[in-house]
This record gives structure tokens, sequence and C-alpha cells, in this order.
């Protein structure tokens, strides 16, 4: 129910630039965009909303960009729930190797894609 311009008065120049990549890039931009916490995921759809990304693109690209999180998430509660039921050695272990999974992507990524300056 908003207009471009709109959204773009809104969102400010940030949100004006990955308006153009997400329309620029599609898939990838979204793919992206999801993978790093970059804004909410309201602001995110309505961006995309107004920079008329193509349907396909955003539902790919959200889905793809989401799947490591929610594979991560899940391992981290499935060891979590194991280490607490049954701590053992290899429970407590496959517990610290997930969280450690976990802290070496966010550290990549934010390494990756932060910017330089």
């Amino acid at each position: 129910m908003l207009t471009r311009s709109a959204v773009r008065e809104i969102a400010g120049p940030r949100l004006s630039a990955l308006s153009r990549r997400l329309r620029k890039r599609g898939l990838l931009a979204v793919l992206l965009v999801r993978l790093l916490p970059i804004a909410p995921y309201t602001i995110v759809n309505i961006v995309a909303g107004a920079s008329r990304i193509r349907w396909r693109d955003f539902l790919l690209g959200t889905a793809l960009g989401l799947l490591p999180g929610l594979i991560l998430t899940s391992a981290f509660v499935d060891s979590a729930i194991a280490a607490v039921v049954s701590p053992n050695p290899h429970t407590l272990a496959t517990l610290v190797l997930v969280l450690a999974a976990i802290v070496a992507l966010v550290a990549g990524l934010r390494r990756r894609f932060e910017p330089q300056g």
C-alpha cells in the first residue's frame, strides 16, 4: 500500500542503496540480506516490494538465506538437549563444536561483508 517514493523517504539513504542492490542483483542480494542481519525483516520486505524485485528471486533468496541459520539453530538445540539429558564427553563435545561453528560462521560473515574503513 506504500508507494515507492514513500518507502524511499521513510527508508533513508542506507535502505535506498539496499533497494538498488535488490533490484539490480535479485537473488544474490536477497540471499546476502537474509544471511546478514542488515535490517529487520519487515523493513527488508517493504524495500524489496518497492524495488520491483522478481517474486521468484525474493522467495528463493529468502529460503536459501534462512536455511543455514535454521540448520545451525536445529543442530544447537539438538546438541544442547542431548548434553542436558545425557551429559557425557561425546554430547558435550558436539555442543562445543556446534557453538564453535556458529561463532566461526558469524565472524567469517562479518569479516567478509563488513564495510572497510
